[in-house]
């Protein structure tokens, strides 16, 4: 009888817990959070973009447009390839192919819309309202479903509260939401695809992690900045498994069904470019638009070592192509050396997300070609790192926005939208540490330097806003933000590897 009862209360507390109601109060801090990075954006989106109502490139949004057009318009096996119907020189498709079929699907449905949208050759610079607000929605779409939502779970789980303002200022990030919502393009996608990836890994979902990286790394090449340490990861996690004596096959097992998710997940995407025309050759010019080494060794006015040294001494005259590439890869892979060895020694979850901000950082400040986007993945790795570290992570996001300042404001007239989202964040980041219990307070030396990082920056925009450059030097202040972000990142480098090897503790 005494058993009976047992059993039967077993079997009642079973059906109790299997029918419970879902605790939804984290939901609700969370969508709300959602919501006000949701009303951001779209207060963003009637400002500027870029190259609005400048021929004849029209900028990032037009390149945009014009991939929609030459995806639906022409076969697959144009895409890549100069010709007559598709000028290169006129934006030519020039990511990956998931990107491609990305604009595909967008242009059917532009064409469903107004087919004037997408015409090929006469739709060139097309800017209508109708047209603006359609694009516009796009970018909104593909955050909502794919970037927010991983960056809302990665901090649902922190001890860090309270999970409204630390969600909030996930969501607020303004590096990443000027660039997609106000220059113009879809980070949000492979970010979120390779931010999902992390957190998989790290939840020991590593194949369906390295399928979601597999596909970022295929929508924008720039994912590369990530691929290091999660490999160093991957690997250290077989080698742990390999070396231990009750686990050797599976070891063997794993790390065949990586290279097995990896070459499925490439050949299914690159497949149709494969199959488009003989001997490869559509996939071939693909190759040679995503890595175009005749661009030189960086453009504009980048925050990253090579552009600042340029400003003593003239790299492009001194060094040709091909000796920069090599110079660029031996210093990129330098950078990134500790921290790989770090990860790679012994894997974990601080161990990949301070390797991912690292080697990410890294690529951006030695990498040949780097552009000054390119500061959004290791932004994207310092949200990760908000419930690990909240005021290196706030601190590195303000800057990665800061550095953009000569894109944004200077050329696509975003002042006042990148001003109002670095307000915004900074209120929400100070509500943040006064009234999170659980986040320990940091040093007045760490306070410091952490001002000390971004005085110089601010001093430069405020400058440029207050008075003119001479007439001898009219990029005057966006190298003064360039330079003194650039060496910002530098310390901010050297901090993420102190922390790997764990000879210093940031708050």
């Amino acid at each position: 009888q005494q058993q009976q009862s047992k059993s039967s209360n077993s079997l009642k507390a079973g059906c109790t817990r299997r029918y419970m109601a879902p605790n939804w109060q984290p939901l609700l801090p969370l969508l709300s959070a959602l919501c006000l990075g949701l009303a951001l954006r779209a207060a963003v989106a009637p400002y500027p973009h870029s190259g609005q109502s400048r021929p004849p490139m029209f900028g990032d949004y037009e390149a945009q447009r014009h991939w929609q057009e030459v995806t639906t318009a022409l076969p697959v096996s144009e895409w890549y390839i100069n010709s007559s119907r598709n000028d290169l020189l006129y934006w030519g498709l020039d990511y990956p192919p998931l990107s491609a079929y990305h604009s595909l699907a967008l242009g059917y449905r532009a064409a469903a819309i107004n087919a004037s949208w997408v015409a090929l050759g006469s739709s060139r610079g097309e800017q209508s309202p109708p047209h603006k607000l359609w694009m516009r929605g796009t970018v909104l779409t593909s955050d909502l479903f794919i970037h927010l939502p991983v960056l809302l779970a990665s901090v649902a789980y922190s001890p860090v509260s309270p999970l409204l303002l630390l969600s909030a200022v996930a969501m607020l990030s303004p590096s990443q939401l000027l660039v997609d919502h106000g220059h113009f393009q879809y980070n949000c996608i492979s970010l979120g695809l390779a931010a999902a990836a992390h957190l998989l890994v790290l939840r020991r979902r590593r194949l369906l992690g390295t399928c979601l990286f597999c596909l970022a790394l295929n929508y924008k090449q720039m994912a590369l900045y990530h691929s290091l340490p999660l490999f160093c990861h991957l690997l250290g996690d077989c080698c742990n498994l390999l070396l231990s004596a009750a686990a050797p096959w599976r070891a063997v097992r794993l790390l065949c069904s990586l290279a097995a998710v990896v070459l499925a997940t490439f050949l299914l995407v690159w497949s149709p470019l494969l199959a488009a025309a003989p001997n490869g050759r559509a996939a071939l010019a693909a190759l040679q638009r995503l890595f175009p080494i005749g661009r030189g060794l960086f453009e504009d006015h980048v925050a990253n070592v090579w552009c600042t040294i340029n400003v003593v001494v003239k790299l492009k005259t001194i060094i040709s192509q091909g000796a920069a590439a090599a110079v660029a890869a031996v210093a990129t892979l330098a950078a990134c050396a500790p921290a790989l060895v770090r990860c790679l020694y012994r894997p974990g979850r601080s161990a990949l997300l301070f390797a991912s901000f690292a080697a990410s950082l890294a690529f951006f400040l030695f990498s040949y070609q780097a552009h000054e986007k390119s500061i959004l993945l290791p932004a994207m790795s310092a949200v990760l790192l908000l419930p690990e570290a909240p005021l290196f992570a706030c601190s590195f996001q303000l800057l990665a926005a800061i550095s953009m300042w000569p894109l944004l404001a200077y050329k696509d007239g975003l002042a006042l939208p990148t001003v109002c989202c670095a307000g915004v964040f900074v209120i929400a980041v100070g509500l943040l540490f006064r009234w999170s219990p659980s986040i320990r307070p940091a040093s007045r030396l760490v306070v410091a330097l952490h001002a000390c990082l971004h005085a110089p920056a601010l001093a430069a925009v405020l400058a440029g806003a207050v008075l003119p450059a001479p007439a001898s030097l009219p990029y005057l202040y966006s190298l003064l933000v360039s330079v003194s972000c650039c060496a910002a990142f530098c310390v901010f480098l050297l901090l993420a590897h102190l922390r790997l090897w764990r000879l210093i503790d940031l708050a």
